[in-house]
């Protein structure tokens, strides 16, 4: 098995995040890959958000977890976040004490619902970069 990093310190090495354009009220707003706000995961190397909104409420964007990474146990407070894998498959892990429960995640089509306050952590330990769509609605923090 791969070994996994899992740190729980925040990191100045890494890329300061940055906020997604603005949307329009009366026209059709574009977001390119190149207009996504980054946002790195402070407390683990190698998973990697891309805002393309982020506004009360509601939290779209990309989720990149690179090989032999795994997050921190958190909960998403009062937010319901909704995962759609594009490519590779990881796991995620979940209950009260921790792995009571896994879940993998594939790149099949599927829809993966986390509700608020769920205890988990997502581990890709395998040799390829997962990459998910991933929407969070409900008020932050």
């Amino acid at each position: 098995m791969t070994q996994l990093a899992t740190v729980a310190t925040n990191s100045t090495l890494m890329t300061p995040p940055t906020a997604p354009p603005p949307i329009a009220d009366n026209a059709v707003t574009v977001i390119a890959p190149n207009d996504r706000g980054v946002n790195p995961c402070p407390y683990v190397p190698g998973l990697s958000r891309e805002a393309c909104v982020d506004e009360e409420g509601v939290w779209i964007g990309m989720v990149t977890a690179e090989p032999g990474t795994a997050s921190a146990w958190h909960d998403h407070g009062d937010r319901t976040t909704y995962l759609f894998p594009l490519c590779g498959d990881c796991v995620i892990e979940y209950g009260p004490q921790g792995e009571e429960q896994r879940v993998h995640l594939i790149a099949d089509g599927s829809v993966y619902v986390v509700p608020p306050h769920l205890r988990h952590r997502e581990v890709n330990d395998n040799a390829t970069p997962v990459r998910a769509f991933q929407v969070r609605l409900g008020p932050k923090g």
